[in-house]
């Protein structure tokens, strides 16, 4: 009869089961919430440290090694009997230990100039567990820890979002690294950027030149007011000629005046060469900036291209482990896996954006710098060919000179030499001799230097 009943209410009193419509709050909680992870982080971790963290929690020896010894190669090892996967990952030097490494360099003897270009590495060591994470680093990454500590703080304040489980927490750190490159990657771009604007534009080209108006051509101010201007005065504005001429007739050419008038326009075309030389030196100085901020800047390429290496492929490593649910024994959950798997993917195509764009920064920069070099060439050749021009005019010069000076000295030893009579009155026909051998001499010097330089021009156009 109680057997009856028993069957009849279809209820075992040994056993309760939940209606089928409601369910506790907590119980609903346990089926969608996973446990809730922890997160260690080591600084600086010593040899008993690590011995304890390692006895307490069972790390591998070789985990232990790799952390203690700062194992720089970027990977992912998996103990799934442990019950946990090791990641080691590169992050950029914060900016506090650069100014604090630059500080100490500037107090003491060994600053270099090109460590300008420098950038650190801080290596990051994660163990990842099913139930938390332990970092260890040996630098300063607290603008990594802190924007995850923010990020899981406004998870748990929010209701509606799981609490972060420990993939969770290792792809919030992986992510905090990879976007701090991005504002790095934005400075190289406007360096790049200032660099292909400074040669491809004549901007160095104008720094050079920028002296040669000034020495070579007369200040020329406008008129304040041209329409204002008089006819008489604007024809007067327009005939240089009339305008300098004077009231005074022209002097005689005498020979003195003549020589004057020759030394004053050998000084014209020398010296403004010779100053142009001069100033050359502060434009040399701006052509060493430009080399060295090339230089920096391929430095600053090669080490983040170096730094981007091997990240790609321990992400992808990572974001495989998620998508295969027997890699971890007793894993969250495949759903929760495969959401940070989602997640990881996007790190990665992080990871790919910037190599492509340093792959590209640095294909621009080695095309700017051999054609900065051939621009240098080129003015340095125009330069040394005006040199030569100098020096060759003043070559022939003197020369010429030489050869008047050998024809007086002949007729002014302190021998017996045909001279001139005393007498007042008599012909000078010795001076008029001595004038017309110097005047032979310079006619047979200058033929020969048309010679030479007809034949060397010949020569010229035959090579080309």
């Amino acid at each position: 009869m109680k057997k009856g009943k028993r069957k009849e209410n279809g209820v075992d009193p040994g056993r309760t089961t939940p209606s089928s419509g409601t369910s506790t709050p907590a119980s609903k909680a346990r089926q969608v919430f996973p446990q809730r992870a922890w997160w260690l982080d080591v600084a600086s971790p010593t040899w008993e440290d690590m011995k304890a963290i390692g006895q307490l929690l069972h790390i591998h020896p070789l985990t232990l090694e790799d952390i203690l010894q700062q194992d720089p190669r970027e990977k992912l090892e998996l103990f799934p009997k442990l019950g946990y996967y090791f990641i080691v990952f590169k992050a950029l030097e914060s900016v506090k230990t650069q100014e604090r490494f630059f500080r100490s360099q500037l107090n003491g003897d060994t600053y270099f100039p090109q460590d300008e270009g420098f950038v650190g590495e801080a290596m990051v060591y994660l163990v990842v567990f099913r139930e938390g994470v332990i970092s260890f680093h040996y630098s300063d990454i607290s603008e990594h820890t802190d924007r995850v500590r923010n990020k899981l703080l406004l998870m748990d304040e929010d209701v509606n979002v799981s609490n972060a489980s420990s993939d969770w927490i290792a792809h919030g750190i992986l992510d905090s690294i990879v976007d701090s490159f991005f504002p790095f990657q934005e400075g190289i771009e406007m360096e790049i950027a200032a660099i292909e604007d400074l040669v491809f534009s004549d901007n160095h080209l104008r720094l050079k030149e920028s002296p040669l108006p000034e020495v070579v051509t007369p200040n020329f101010q406008m008129p304040e007011k041209p329409s204002d201007a008089h006819p008489k005065d604007e024809e007067k504005r327009l005939a240089p000629a009339e305008r300098t001429r004077t009231r005074f007739a022209d002097p005689t050419p005498t020979i003195p005046l003549l020589v004057r008038r020759l030394r004053r326009a050998i000084r014209s075309r020398i010296l403004p060469k010779a100053q142009i030389s001069t100033e050359t030196k502060s434009a040399m100085s701006s052509t060493a900036m430009t080399l060295r901020r090339m230089a920096k800047a391929r430095r600053l390429l090669t080490t983040s291209t170096r730094l981007l290496s091997t990240k790609h492929e321990v992400v992808a490593q990572i974001k495989k482990r998620l998508l295969n649910e027997g890699a971890l024994p007793k894993g969250t959950g495949a759903g929760d896996e495969i959401e940070v798997a989602m997640y990881m993917g996007d790190v990665q195509d992080h990871i790919l954006t910037l190599q492509h764009s340093l792959v590209h920064y640095e294909r621009i920069l080695s095309q700017l710098h051999p054609t900065y070099l051939s621009q240098l060439r080129v003015s340095v050749s125009t330069t040394k060919q005006g040199s030569d021009k100098a020096i060759m005019v003043l070559s022939i010069v003197s020369i010429a000179v030489l050869c008047c000076q050998a024809v007086i000295g002949c007729f002014s030893m302190n021998v017996t030499v045909p001279t001139n009579g005393q007498e007042p009155g008599y012909p000078y026909n010795m001076f008029y001799v001595v004038l017309s051998i110097a005047v032979v001499a310079l006619c047979l010097y200058g033929c020969l230097v048309r010679y030479w330089w007809v034949r060397s021009k010949r020569r010229r156009t035959t090579m080309l």
